[in-house]
C-alpha cells in the first residue's frame, strides 16, 4: 500500500486512524474522472444546441432539447462536463451553461427560485414570484447564459396538477423570451410532463439518450472496459493503491450488480477501493469488490451478489 497520500507507520493503526484513511482515500477517488463517450456524446449535442443559438435575431423565440434517462446513468456528471467545457475561454463572470437543479416542491412558483439558486444569488426564495423571475431573467442575460439545462425533471411530476404549468412558464419566460434555449433532463417520469405539453415539444431540437451499458452490446462492452482500465490507472496515479486492480476483468460483474448504471459502477469500486485500503492491499480483489456490492443501500437485500457467484 502506497504511504505517500494516505499517512501510514509500522505501529498498527487504531480505529480512528482506520477509518481516517478510508475516507481519505474514498473522498480522493469521488475526483476521479474517466473518459465516457457516451456522456461524451451528450455534452456535443447540448453544446450544439448552445452554440446555434449564440448568433440569432434575439427577437425570436429559442428551442432546446431533451435528455430522459434511467436514474445513476450519468446524467448530471454530463452536464457537469458540459459547463465545464462551455466556460473554458469564456469571459470572466460568465455562465455560458447555466445548470438549474429543479426543486423538490414541484411548483411553478419554485423554477425562479432554483434559476437564482444556480446563479449563485443570495436569498433566492426572497419576494414574489413575479419580483423573483424579473430577477432571475435579469441575472441570466448578465451572466450571458446561452444554455439553461433543468436538471431533476421528473420532479415536475410529483403534483399532477403542477407539471403543465410548470413547463409552460419555462418556455414562456426563457424560450418563448429569446433568453436562451433550454435542456430538460431527467429519468423517465420526465416524459409525463413533457407528453402533456405537446406545443413544448414542437419547439425542441434534439432527443438525447443515455442509456445503461447492456452487457449484449460489443460496443458497450469496450466502452466500458476501456473505461475502467482508466480508472484502474487513475486510482494508481493518485497514489491510493500501488497496483492495478485490472477492473475491466471484473466489468461484466459490475454490470450485473449495477444494471448497466455508471452511478452504481462506481459506487460498487468506491466501496471496494475503502476495503483494500482497510485490510492495506496493492489492489483491489474480487472479495472487495463483493463487499463493495454489499455495502450497497439496496432495498432488496436479498439481492444476489455477482461477485460472491464469480468467486464460487
Amino acid at each position: 500500500m502506497n504511504s505517500a497520500s494516505i499517512p501510514q507507520n509500522d505501529a498498527p493503526d487504531k480505529p480512528s486512524d482506520l477509518v481516517r484513511r478510508v475516507a481519505q482515500a474514498k473522498a480522493s477517488f469521488s475526483r476521479i474522472r474517466g473518459t465516457n463517450p457516451y456522456q461524451d456524446a451528450v455534452v456535443a449535442a447540448f453544446d450544439e444546441v448552445r452554440l446555434a443559438h449564440i448568433d440569432r435575431d434575439p427577437r425570436t423565440p429559442c428551442g432546446g432539447a431533451m435528455l430522459v434517462a434511467p436514474f445513476g446513468t450519468g446524467k448530471t456528471e454530463a452536464l457537469v462536463a458540459l459547463a465545464r467545457h462551455a466556460a473554458t475561454g469564456a469571459p470572466e463572470g460568465t455562465m455560458p451553461v447555466l445548470n438549474v437543479v429543479m426543486r423538490a416542491e414541484g411548483t411553478p412558483e419554485a423554477v425562479p427560485s432554483a434559476i437564482l439558486a444556480a446563479l449563485g444569488a443570495p436569498k433566492p426564495d426572497a419576494g414574489r414570484p413575479s419580483f423573483r423571475w424579473d430577477k432571475a431573467i435579469r441575472e441570466m442575460r448578465r451572466r450571458g447564459v446561452q444554455l439553461a439545462t433543468f436538471d431533476e425533471f421528473n420532479r415536475a411530476a410529483r403534483r399532477v396538477t403542477m407539471s403543465r404549468p410548470i413547463a409552460t412558464v419555462i418556455q414562456e419566460r426563457i424560450m418563448d423570451a429569446g433568453i436562451c434555449p433550454v435542456a430538460f433532463v431527467g429519468s423517465e417520469e420526465a416524459n409525463v410532463v413533457l407528453r402533456g405539453c405537446p406545443a413544448l415539444l414542437d419547439r425542441l431540437d434534439d432527443g438525447v439518450s443515455l442509456d445503461p451499458f447492456d452487457w449484449i452490446s460489443t460496443e458497450d462492452q469496450k466502452t466500458l472496459g476501456d473505461f475502467l482500465k482508466e480508472i484502474d490507472g487513475k486510482i494508481v496515479e493518485a497514489r491510493l493503491l500501488d497496483d492495478k486492480s485490472k477492473l475491466e476483468l471484473h466489468a461484466e460483474h459490475l454490470v450485473l450488480a449495477s444494471g448497466g448504471r455508471m452511478r452504481i459502477i462506481m459506487k460498487v469500486i468506491r466501496n471496494a477501493l475503502g476495503e483494500a485500503v482497510a485490510r492495506n492491499a496493492d489492489a483491489i480483489d474480487l472479495e472487495d469488490l463483493a463487499v463493495g456490492f454489499a455495502r450497497l443501500p439496496l432495498l432488496d437485500r436479498e439481492a444476489r451478489n455477482p461477485f460472491e457467484e464469480k468467486a464460487s
